[in-house]
């Protein structure tokens, strides 16, 4: 995958706003020296480049449903012929070997909810 927030929020970031911290870890500083980035000064547009090219490994969960029917003898006393307590969750988690940002153009959305159905 060719990670952009490489190319857009760490090599060609301005370190005066709001820039990460490899910016200022892992650039170049002087001749000889082997580093992921080019220098922290040169404000150039950074080119497409391999060096931004990585293995895109990733777990993730998008979502989960849970169910849970309450046993008929437990609910009979109050009128109720079934009831079900269910929770769904949305991106639950995602984990990858490329960091990168998640969610600044398009918000990030995690969300838990939960209901009660029942009949009478």
């Amino acid at each position: 995958m060719y990670n952009e927030t490489l190319a857009s929020k760490v090599e060609g970031a301005d370190p005066r706003y709001n820039a990460d911290r490899r910016v200022l870890s892992d650039h170049w500083k002087e001749m000889g020296t082997i580093a992921k980035y080019k220098r922290i000064d040169d404000t150039t547009t950074p080119n497409q480049t391999s060096r931004f090219i990585q293995k895109n490994n990733y777990l993730r969960m998008s979502s989960l449903a849970l169910s849970y029917e309450v046993p008929v003898t437990l609910i009979q006393k109050y009128g109720l012929k079934r009831m079900y307590l269910e929770l769904l969750t949305n991106d639950l988690f995602y984990i990858s070997t490329a960091k990168r940002e998640r969610g600044l153009s398009y918000p990030y959305d995690r969300s838990i909810e939960f209901s009660l159905r029942f009949s009478l």
